[in-house]
């Protein structure tokens, strides 16, 4: 699954996608970094799942990095 981060703390990420997430998903996640040629590989679980808004086909998820 593709998509992109809206902003990133030391504990996750919020991350925005055109599907939604099941919660409680745990993902192996590639988080790539513009015009950087290599991407960090982590672990995340989806600790929640929205809709952004009424109109958007997009989804919101919380995801926690596991250490």
């Amino acid at each position: 699954m593709l998509g992109r981060i809206q902003n990133m703390s030391k504990g996750g990420v919020c991350f925005l996608s055109q599907t939604p997430i099941t919660r409680a998903s745990l993902l192996r996640c590639e988080i790539g970094i513009t015009d950087v040629p290599l991407s960090i590989p982590t672990l995340a679980l989806v600790r929640w799942t929205k809709k952004q808004n009424l109109e958007s086909s997009s989804y919101l998820s919380g995801l926690q990095f596991l250490f």
